[in-house]
C-alpha cells in the first residue's frame, strides 16, 4: 500500500456524471451470483431513477489522481451512504477512507459512530470489517 494522495473534489464534466450514473446501476444490477439475474437493457430504466434521486438530491464527491477519477461517494439527502466506490487498481490505497471522509467526516471522526448505509453489499460490509469501521441499516439496526 503506497497511500496515494488523491484530491477529493466535486464531479466535473458530463463523463465523471456518467461514470457515477453507470458505476453505481452496474454495481446493483442482479447476477446470477446474487441469485436473479436482470438484463442491464431491463435493470437500467428500473434502478436509474433511483441513482438519479441520490445522486442529485445529495452529495458527490470524486477521487482525482493526476486529473482521473478514481473513485467516488454519494452520501443521499437523508445522509446516508449511497455509494462508495474505487476502481479496482486503486484498491487499497486508502482512497475510499478519504472519500468517506470528506463526505461524512462527523460518522468518521469516532469510529463508534456508525456510517449509516443503504443497499448493503458482502463488499461492504467486508471492507468496514478490514477497516474497523461501524455501519449500520436506514432503520437503525446496526450489523
Amino acid at each position: 500500500m503506497t497511500d496515494l494522495e488523491a484530491e477529493v473534489r466535486a464531479p466535473q464534466g458530463t463523463g465523471e456524471w456518467k461514470l457515477i450514473e453507470e458505476t453505481c446501476c452496474r454495481v446493483r444490477q442482479p447476477r446470477a451470483e446474487r441469485g436473479d439475474v436482470i438484463p442491464w437493457a431491463a435493470w437500467e430504466p428500473m434502478y436509474a431513477p433511483a441513482v438519479e434521486a441520490a445522486i442529485h438530491g445529495g452529495l458527490v464527491l470524486v477521487a482525482d489522481l493526476s486529473g482521473v477519477a478514481v473513485g467516488f461517494v454519494v452520501v443521499n439527502a437523508g445522509g446516508r451512504l449511497f455509494m462508495l466506490y474505487v476502481k479496482r487498481e486503486y484498491r487499497g490505497e486508502r482512497i475510499g477512507l478519504a472519500l468517506l471522509r470528506a463526505a461524512m467526516p462527523l460518522s468518521l471522526a469516532a469510529r463508534q459512530i456508525p456510517v449509516t448505509a443503504d443497499m448493503l453489499t458482502p463488499a461492504w460490509r467486508r471492507w468496514c470489517r478490514d477497516k474497523g469501521l461501524a455501519f449500520e441499516l436506514p432503520h437503525g439496526g446496526q450489523l
